[in-house]
């Protein structure tokens, strides 16, 4: 990296942090009513990339509660954010018919199907039987007869 930036007279290091990026994409905001919003370093502040406001389910829920007690207060959210649609559960929903699969099927292959179906045994194959489908097989009996 060093050649590089003596050559091409840069500053470019092999080191980044991300703060910025992950910062931006905090859209999220809550702030707490209680006593914390005027301690640093947070001042009652929580910013997420999703809407999930801090609950009991965050690892410093329980010592917040011990030492301020207050709850959060939704501040900030991204431009036109709607809250996700609900789907109704349709339990009363009624089975589609399933149709049979030879429908996709046309009449033809059905008849090359039916030919394939009624093929010689494999004695006759052996025996030197011409085989007639689509194509003419030709079977050549290799069987030492002496």
């Amino acid at each position: 990296m060093n050649r590089i930036n003596s050559i091409a007279n840069t500053k470019i290091t092999v080191f980044h942090t991300f703060h910025r990026e992950v910062e931006a994409y905090r859209l999220h905001w809550w702030q707490c009513d209680g006593n914390c919003r005027t301690k640093k370093p947070y001042f009652g502040l929580v910013k997420r990339s999703i809407n999930r406001p801090p609950s009991k389910r965050d690892t410093w829920w329980a010592e917040h509660q011990r030492s301020c007690g207050g709850s959060f207060i939704k501040i900030k959210e991204p431009v036109d954010y709607k809250k996700k649609k609900i789907r109704k559960a349709t339990s009363a929903k009624k089975p589609t018919k399933s149709s049979d699969i030879t429908s996709y099927f046309p009449n033809k292959d059905k008849d090359v199907a039916k030919n394939l179906i009624n093929t010689p045994s494999v004695d006759d194959i052996t025996q030197g039987i011409s085989l007639q489908a689509d194509r003419k097989i030709v079977v050549i009996d290799l069987t030492d007869k002496g």
